[in-house]
């Protein structure tokens, strides 16, 4: 090329470098490129062998924007992405996550107050479209946004867009030119997207931008373009989010945004921007169980909600007097065949609801990562037709999660799985609440009372009943039987245990249980225990006397009712184990079970003997008999030695199951 001129060149054994000209406008007939433009500078570097260059292989690159060589600048390669080195110095800076530097940032802006105007740059990565918003709050209604965006997915030209999403919506908005944004630099590489570009930090009168010189939330998103279209962003915090606090576009802060858990909820505005109810205290994103934000809109009259329930298939907040279930007002969330729901109910008892669909709740948003999420709005004052409650004034904020079967599951029991703000709420102010759940005091009062009665002391008073009738029968207790005086004693205290345990549960719930399966199942047996328990000493007292020939027939009735109550009470409480989740308390209770059954099996067979022995013992009454009935008697103590043995051994293996239970009903229950 005759019109290049090399001024200074040097190589040496590793590099090689050179100066040379090159003419600003080319003459007519001439190969090399009209300078006088803005375009792309391209590098490469490679070996030189047989008199021909070779290929670069890694040894390339391209400017990040668009090179105008009548300015003196320093031009970055895209592979550098933007610079971070400035970030709360010399620029400010809105990165993702928090600390990134260059490619490594998922998302990237960055700004410069300058001469009456902000610079801007801003970074996408494997991205088609990027954009900065200014809003007065940090979620996307009323928000202006400038975009980049490649013309089409098979275009590398990037142009410049601005638009503003009105209040209260969440689609997407049109596209429009701003005559007064100034794209200076743009660049599509290896399918990151960069541009810089000059905003008016007063915009003129007729202008659609935003005045910047009012602090401002930065909201940042970035997407994919399909048919010329930008798609949606999606609700990764990677790929949209907002600065935690309000922006002085004149200081040059460094804004990070810390990488969230999976799923969950952002939990950076609480008590700031936002009003949350979480649980566990201080926790953030998927390492919440439960947490709910909200957010009132004044010029919508709406308060956005978002809540999240770790590990669930659906999540709810309710709306109440006070701290208890019934006569709540509540949303739903939940997980129908893949596609999350929303839907209201009015609870009007401890029971689960019936869902009904409302043209007041709108759906913004759900995800079913690592548990459910959703963001609905919902109207500060409903209209006279809407069932939902109005929120005007303070409210008890209940929180529910649990699992799905075709309709919502009972939640949980635990902490995490259901309970209140620990005071009453304006929902239109951006309070942190603090969790509190229901008491566990009753229940745990209920389930320890029939442990004790029914496993420590009804065990022990049908054992004195059954085999130790002829123990002792030389001594009384108060002009009566040994044995009868304690199975009296101990099935008193059982009767009497077993009402108080009866009234406590009854007091805590306000009704009989309507819920279904484990639980009505558990409720109906206690019912028919305290039945069985209470018409024992009824029974006794219309007892027919020893001899008599109705007395067989009440010994029949009164064993009969006896053994089922037992056997009832304890299916009862392995239920009611089973239902709290007591796993450890239920299987040993399990096995106490099998315990008892083969105590009862060798102490029927031993009774069996015992009886078979005094029949001989009448018969042998001939003369010569009496060496076969010394033997016999001796055979006979030997029921009586074992009763005792095994009583013993009965009072102390039921007193250590009777401590197990109540140890795991006592303790602080857990997801």
């Amino acid at each position: 090329a005759n019109d290049l001129n090399l001024t200074y060149s040097s190589m040496d054994q590793n590099s090689v470098a050179c100066r040379f000209t090159h003419p600003f406008r080319p003459m007519n007939g001439s190969k090399l490129h009209n300078l006088d433009g803005e375009f792309y500078l391209i590098y490469a570097a490679g070996p030189f062998q047989n008199n021909s260059i070779q290929y670069h292989r890694a040894k390339r690159g391209v400017s990040a924007y668009h090179v105008n060589l009548t300015r003196i600048v320093e031009s970055r390669t895209a592979s550098d992405a933007l610079a971070t080195d400035g970030c709360g110095k010399t620029v400010g800076c809105l990165r993702y996550p928090v600390g990134c530097s260059g490619t490594n940032c998922s998302y990237m802006a960055t700004y410069r107050y300058q001469g009456g105007h902000v610079i801007f740059e801003m970074f996408g990565k494997q991205a088609d479209w990027v954009a900065i918003g200014f809003s007065d709050n940090d979620v996307m209604p009323d928000t202006d946004a400038v975009v980049c965006q490649r013309i089409n997915n098979q275009s590398s030209t990037v142009v410049i867009r601005s638009s503003r999403i009105p209040a209260g919506e969440y689609q997407r908005p049109p596209l429009e030119i701003a005559n007064d944004l100034v794209l200076t630099g743009r660049s599509f590489f290896s399918q990151n997207i960069q541009c810089r570009f000059t905003h008016p930090y007063i915009p003129g009168a007729g202008s659609e931008l935003r005045n910047l010189s009012q602090d401002a939330f930065l909201l940042y998103a970035k997407g994919a373009i399909t048919g010329g279209e930008i798609d949606y962003h999606s609700r990764k915090e990677s790929r949209r989010g907002a600065s935690p606090q309000r922006v002085d576009l004149k200081i040059s802060s460094d804004i990070g945004k810390e990488e969230p858990n999976e799923g969950g909820i952002s939990t950076d505005g609480c008590g700031k921007t936002v009003g949350c109810l979480r649980f566990a205290s201080g926790c953030s994103g998927s390492s919440c169980e439960f947490v709910a934000t909200y957010k009132y809109q004044p010029t919508t009259k709406l308060v956005m909600f978002e809540m999240f329930g770790k590990n669930a298939d659906w999540v709810a907040i309710g709306f109440s007097d006070d701290k208890e279930m019934p006569d709540t007002d509540s949303v739903f969330c939940y997980n129908s065949n893949g596609n999350v729901l929303i839907r209201s109910a009015k609870l009007v008892s401890r029971s689960l609801p019936s869902l009904e669909e409302e043209k007041d709740l709108v759906l913004l948003e759900n995800s079913m990562e690592a548990g459910i999420r959703c963001r609905f709005n919902y109207p500060l004052t409903p209209g006279n037709t809407s069932k939902l409650r109005s929120l005007d004034q303070e409210v008890f904020l209940l929180y529910a999660k649990g699992s799905v079967s075709g309709s919502p599951n009972q939640h949980s029991r635990s902490p995490s799985g259901r309970g209140s703000s620990a005071e009453p709420v304006n929902v239109t102010t951006t309070f942190e609440a603090g969790a509190s759940s229901p008491s566990q005091v009753k229940k745990k009062v209920h389930g320890s009372l029939m442990a004790v009665v029914w496993i420590l002391l009804a065990s022990s008073g049908l054992f004195f009943a059954r085999y130790t009738r002829d123990n002792w029968s030389d001594y009384k207790l108060f002009e009566t039987k040994v044995w009868f005086q304690f199975h009296r004693f101990l099935m008193i205290l059982v009767v009497l245990g077993t009402i108080i345990s009866i009234v406590v549960i009854f007091v805590d719930l306000d009704e009989f249980t309507k819920q279904g399966g484990k639980v009505k199942t558990h409720a109906i047996i206690g019912l028919v225990v305290l039945a069985l328990a209470v018409l024992q000493p009824v029974g006794a007292l219309l007892r027919p006397h020893p001899g008599t020939p109705n007395r067989p027939y009440f010994n029949i009735f009164h064993r009969t009712l006896g053994v089922s109550a037992f056997v009832l009470a304890i299916v009862a409480i392995i239920l009611g184990l089973d239902i709290f989740n007591k796993d450890e308390a239920y299987y040993t209770v399990i096995g106490y079970a099998g315990f008892l059954a083969g105590v009862l099996i060798i102490m029927e067979i031993s009774k069996f003997l015992y009886e078979r022995t005094d029949e001989t013992i009448e018969e042998a009454t001939v003369p010569g008999g009496m060496q076969m009935q010394s033997d016999i008697v001796a055979k006979s103590s030997f029921h009586l030695t074992l009763s005792q043995l095994l009583l013993g051994i009965v009072d102390i293996v039921s007193l250590v199951v009777t401590v197990v239970v109540i140890y795991f009903i006592s303790k602080d229950d857990e997801e």
